[in-house]
């Protein structure tokens, strides 16, 4: 008569047992090993891929009984480093394009501003653009020359007879 030697459970940390004649052996998660999944696995070790095993971007791996914890390199999260946070969330203004980088981004500013955000609106009369004396009047990407008497055109370069 055979005994199920599986019916006292032996296999630890969720591993499946399998009755045999006269003895049972334990099928085991990947972060357990040993005769009954009682050892575990260092998550962490050094391999060929990584230097801190399953840990992409990071500053260490910490071994954790059945798991492992990342320490991320700034800007990258995610339980193994690998994700590439967005740092464009709210950092872009009046409408300009964000472009995410690792740890960091670009604005590309639409017309007429300008500075690491977008929010400086660019004076467009800053180089006097407006000739023979006529006012100058910044806009959103654009200006407007306002000529005095006997001058005309955009930048009140011409003559009126």
């Amino acid at each position: 008569m055979d005994i199920d030697e599986c019916a006292d459970a032996p296999c630890r940390n969720g591993g499946t047992c399998i009755d045999l004649v006269g003895k049972f052996r334990c099928e085991c998660p990947p972060q357990w090993t040993g005769d009954t999944c009682q050892n575990d696995v260092d998550e962490c070790e050094s391999n060929v891929a990584s230097r801190l095993g399953p840990c992409i971007n990071a500053e260490s791996c910490r071994n954790l009984p059945g798991s492992f914890q990342c320490t991320c390199l700034e800007g990258w999260g995610g339980p193994t480093c690998a994700k590439n946070l967005d740092d464009c969330v709210g950092k872009c203004k009046n409408g300009a394009t964000c472009i995410d980088l690792v740890n960091d981004y670009h604005c590309a500013c639409a017309i007429g501003y300008t500075g690491r955000d977008c929010s400086t609106d660019i004076n467009e009369c800053a180089n006097f653009p407006c000739r023979n004396g006529g006012e100058c009047v910044d806009f959103i990407g654009n200006f407007k020359c306002i000529c005095p008497l006997g001058f005309s055109g955009t930048l009140c370069e011409l003559t009126k007879f």
